[in-house]
């Protein structure tokens, strides 16, 4: 990412470098090129994940960076939200306005409010928070939706 020498403590990184260093002694020409440094973490249900530098070195360095939070989910357990039902749960006080509904239900918000918006797992929030902003509303998008937040509580 950075063209940097760094250490990155992994087997698989290690495990070329010795395949291609016996290769080397005989008499093949290999060079080593680099690795991305992707790791995963499962810890029960909840999986994390990084390629190349992790978010503390890169803010470390002061390298601008994105982060994304992914859950993976079938189709089925995302057909509820659709239809505005609550049924995986909710944050208190919450306005349920499904984001097929919100171009004709935004009158329905304040404006002279901050409006913090989420979805189960952040795509449809992101769609929502976008929707709002571009029509003059003060919004934040909870990243990674509510199963984050749940993550987060626990």
């Amino acid at each position: 990412m950075t063209g940097k020498q760094t250490v990155v403590p992994l087997a698989g990184a290690a495990n070329r470098q010795g395949r291609m260093a016996a290769d080397n002694m005989l008499g093949r020409k290999e060079t080593y090129h680099g690795t991305q440094g992707t790791a995963i973490c499962k810890i029960f249900d909840l999986a994390v994940a990084s390629t190349g530098k992790n978010e503390k070195q890169l803010k470390r360095e002061g390298v601008e960076y994105q982060k994304v939070y992914v859950h993976t989910a079938s189709h089925a357990s995302h057909a509820s939200c659709y239809q505005g039902k609550l049924q995986n749960g909710y944050l208190p006080g919450a306005v349920n306005i499904p984001v097929d509904q919100l171009r004709q239900r935004m009158n329905e918000l304040p404006k002279d409010k901050e409006i913090i918006i989420y979805c189960q797992v952040g795509l449809r929030g992101n769609v929502a928070y976008r929707q709002l902003v571009n029509n003059g509303y003060k919004a934040r998008n909870l990243l990674g939706g509510y199963h984050t937040y749940l993550f987060a509580k626990a």
